[in-house]
């Protein structure tokens, strides 16, 4: 390579690495600002021990009356058991008193975690403090443990244990005892009802007999006792009528009713024992565990099988409900083209080191397309001709291109790889200062003929939460398309989204 060629390549590497070196100071010294007040100061870190932590993972929301205060820095195995390790904000006071409980935010196994602050009498906790105050047992896991103690409650009254019978079936033996002692006092009454009919009648006989000697007495002396026969005639007559009536309410049509009654009454009776006698059976077999009610009261391995479906449903699930995602818009001015280059960024996260980057960029260069085409000619002697071949590339200035990669991140370091700007190519993201500082390389474009890979470098500041500027060089190893840019962009999560839009559409309800 020549000296020409290489002062050609150092001057624009020299430039590039003074605007990195420019940016980098800016952000150091933005973050120094920062830390001192401009974003959340003073942030402290505090720890809680559970005895479960199944549901919760790093970055997870701690949130006091549903507004988060922190999140979950870190989970370490602590003595058997689970230490979280809490970063809280600055502008937050937790006292010796705080409690803390893990609350389930769906019904699929997702938790948060949600702080008592205490009292403001008792001592501020500083950083390193532990929350003694911990409740591990989610409401959900409460609902699920006192299902387990009725259904366990449920089987001990049907199976009963081995030291005595089984209560449901004493309770079935009361009640057959109680029905044949109901059938014994209703036939007893039915035969003192027969019984006292015929002493009735027999009572009526003996007035009529009594009637007739007083008849036979009253001869002779109708003087001396006509007023006592009157008034005897008149009780016989009282005491007729009381008989008959009696008679009809217990013989006769009276009668027939009655026993018709006792005859259902018996009829009812012997259907209860039958009934009896068949959940007698019903519930023989669900203790000895035949049938489908059998199995599932019995059989272990059904609920065991229940758990794990709805385990496997809540890892399908699950990541999906947890996915983030990020919107990112940001242009930037280049020096050589004098236009702004702009994108639209979609950063899709099952997961906090795993993600997805689709993006449409609006590139002032253009989409180029390169043609190899062969052009017949004539030659200068007479008679003889010749082809040559020519090269010839269109570029497309109002074209779009497209990104699509994947990324994996490993602490501070994100590696790439997939589609950038419509070719294939690889990249890496390096990130500091708790991902306020970030700095990004991008590699592609290697099937050009006749070039190098387009390079790309640049370095990100956030000057506060969701804006950022950044600056760099972009293809500096292929001389007379190197360009230097500087640019701004915004980026937030669907949570932000949907809170401008829950805003928004209140100020417009509000304006109406």
């Amino acid at each position: 390579m020549s000296s020409n060629a290489v002062q050609k390549f150092l001057t624009p590497a020299k430039v590039g690495l003074l605007v990195v070196a420019s940016v980098i100071t800016f952000g150091a010294f933005l973050q120094i600002l920062s830390t001192r007040g401009l974003d959340r100061a003073g942030n402290y870190m505090i720890f809680a021990v559970f005895d479960d932590v199944l549901g919760l993972e790093k970055k997870s929301p701690v949130q006091i009356a549903g507004i988060d205060v922190g999140h979950i820095q870190d989970v370490q195995l602590y003595q058997g058991k689970a230490k979280v390790i809490l970063t809280i904000y600055g502008d937050v006071d937790l006292y010796e008193d705080a409690g803390i409980e893990k609350i389930a935010i769906s019904l699929l196994g997702d938790y948060k975690l949600a702080i008592e602050p205490g009292s403001s009498s008792k001592r501020k906790l500083v950083d390193g403090d532990e929350i003694k105050r911990v409740k591990s047992l989610s409401n959900t896991d409460a609902i699920i443990m006192e299902v387990r103690q009725m259904t366990e409650s449920v089987s001990r009254l049907i199976k009963g244990t081995e030291d005595q019978p089984a209560p449901l079936e004493l309770i079935v033996r009361d009640v057959q005892g109680s029905a044949a002692a109901a059938r014994t006092v209703l036939e007893a009454v039915s035969e003192n009802i027969n019984d006292n009919a015929d002493k009735l009648n027999r009572i009526l006989a003996n007035i009529d007999s009594f009637t007739g000697d007083l008849s036979r007495i009253s001869e002779g002396k109708e003087g001396d006792i006509s007023a006592f026969v009157k008034d005897a005639v008149a009780i016989a007559e009282s005491l007729r009528r009381t008989s008959e009536s009696i008679e009809r309410l217990v013989a006769g049509q009276k009668e027939e009713d009655i026993q018709e009654s006792v005859q259902s009454l018996k009829s009812t009776l012997d259907k209860m024992n039958q009934s009896l006698e068949h959940m007698t059976n019903i519930l023989r077999k669900v203790d000895e565990g035949e049938g489908t009610v059998g199995a599932l009261v019995n059989d272990s391995s059904i609920h065991d099988g229940v758990e794990e479906a709805v385990e496997g449903i809540n890892q399908v699930i699950g990541p999906m409900a947890r996915m983030q995602t990020w919107i990112n818009l940001r242009s930037e001015f280049q020096f050589r083209s004098g236009k702004a280059k702009n994108y639209v960024q979609l950063i899709l996260a099952p997961k906090q080191d795993k993600y997805y980057i689709i993006e449409v960029v609006d590139d002032p260069r253009g989409a180029s397309t390169t043609e190899i085409i062969d052009v017949a000619s004539t030659s200068p002697e007479t008679g003889r001709n010749f082809v040559y071949r020519e090269r010839r590339t269109t570029t497309v200035q109002d074209g779009l291109k497209f990104s699509f990669m994947f990324a994996k991140r490993f602490y501070w370091l994100a590696l790439r790889f997939g589609i950038i700007e419509g070719t294939g190519g690889v990249g890496s993201n390096l990130f500091f200062f708790q991902d306020r500082l970030e700095f990004l390389f991008d590699v592609n474009e290697f099937s050009r003929d006749a070039r190098n890979p387009r390079v790309k470098a640049l370095a990100l500041v956030e000057l506060m939460p969701h804006i950022y500027i950044h600056g760099g060089v972009d293809d500096f190893f292929n001389p007379g398309t190197v360009d230097y840019f500087v640019g701004a962009g915004v980026r937030f999560t669907d949570d932000d989204l949907q809170t401008l839009l829950f805003t928004a559409g209140g100020a417009v309800s509000g304006a109406k």
